[in-house]
């Protein structure tokens, strides 16, 4: 297996840097159906 690869896999993301991504994707999601509704309402 590529050593890599390994070291990434076992690596642990801190409980913070989870929260931001979480955050991040939440954010997104919701943007793009405020624009979808928008193109809907037009």
């Amino acid at each position: 297996m590529d050593k890599k690869k390994l070291i990434i896999s076992d690596a642990e993301i801190p409980t913070i840097v989870q929260e931001k991504v979480d955050l991040a994707f939440t954010q997104i999601y919701e943007e793009e159906e405020r624009t979808m509704k928008k193109e809907v309402s037009d």
